[in-house]
């Protein structure tokens, strides 16, 4: 493969334009010889010369058909090189994730709004997709990150836990458990029908797991699981995450005995670094959610991220 230099390929375009040595090694800021041997290696490595011998400035025939492709060659270099620095200084580029759809709800858009407000040259994608969709989507290279519950242990998927999403009790503001001012025990679900979600898959294996495993109605997804619950149909059990913002007339409470929670994380692909802005939104994401108390550690994380969520439905706990 030649090893064409690109000082080399835009001194003989200088030449080409000026017609004149002296001018074109003024431009270029070398001395005339300089410029010379610049243009004589280039012909050495391409093995023809490029300007008759009788009149330096006057191409030959082979100096004829490079010309147009020197130029191509040229502008492609300049074109990547500021694609580039785009990318590199977070003017340009742009950055695919994939998320929870329960995640997304609550605290992506003012994070999408503060990335874009600091990086308007960058185009986000994001994809919404359940926890298998966004393991996939991760492990083919699809996206440059994904945000989620860990579906499986995966040698070939890093994952960095962000924050401990708990479940609790979404029921009608005016049912009898909602009248509670204080977590409720697993316990309390006795008696009480249930309506069965996808997020229960996470219960099996655990004590709290009898208290969902006969639903009266299943629902596949969150965003219809509202009206059964509205209708008064029964209660159900959801992270705090997958509990709908500003929504009246239902209540959210802890659950304990046992506190039951789903690691929410990042994901990337093992031993592969982010591009720059992809780990410019992971960080701003990481500062987000400590900024509004969402990673606080322990108990009192948990309990906050509850007040959060009731907080911002403007219910009563």
């Amino acid at each position: 493969m030649l090893d064409l230099r690109l000082s080399q390929l835009r001194h003989f375009l200088l030449v080409v334009e000026t017609k004149n040595f002296k001018t074109a090694a003024k431009r270029a800021f070398r001395s005339q010889p300089a410029l010379s041997q610049s243009i004589r290696q280039l012909e050495s490595r391409l093995g023809q010369p490029l300007f008759e011998k009788g009149s330096r400035t006057t191409l030959t025939p082979f100096g004829e058909s490079c010309l147009p492709l020197i130029h191509e060659l040229v502008a492609h270099i300049e074109r990547s090189t500021r694609s580039m620095l785009h990318v590199a200084q977070l003017t340009g580029g742009r950055v695919a994730i994939a998320i929870l759809p329960s995640v997304a709800t609550q605290w992506l858009p003012s994070l999408l709004r503060t990335f874009t407000e600091r990086h308007p040259g960058v185009e986000v994608n994001v994809l919404a997709e359940d926890s298998r969709n966004v393991h996939r989507l991760v492990a083919e290279g699809e996206v440059d990150f994904g945000v989620s519950s860990l579906h499986r242990a995966d040698p070939n998927i890093d994952f960095t836990p962000l924050l401990e999403d708990r479940f609790g009790l979404l029921c009608r503001l005016d049912h009898p458990l909602a009248l509670s001012r204080k977590p409720l025990a697993w316990e309390a679900l006795r008696g009480h029908p249930i309506l069965g979600n996808v997020m229960h898959r996470l219960l099996e294996d655990t004590p709290a797991w009898e208290f969902v495993a006969r639903p009266r109605i299943r629902v596949s997804n969150l965003p219809t699981l509202l009206a059964p619950v509205e209708e008064g149909l029964g209660v159900t059990a959801v992270p705090a995450l997958a509990c709908p913002r500003n929504t009246r007339g239902f209540a959210f409470l802890p659950l304990v005995r046992p506190i039951k929670t789903r690691t929410i994380g990042v994901m990337g692909l093992a031993g592969r670094s982010l591009l720059p802005a992809a780990r410019a939104m992971v960080d701003l994401m990481k500062a987000h959610l400590k900024e509004d108390g969402w990673t606080s550690s322990g108990n009192a994380g948990l309990l906050q991220s509850m007040v959060k969520i009731s907080r911002d439905m403007k219910l009563r706990r």
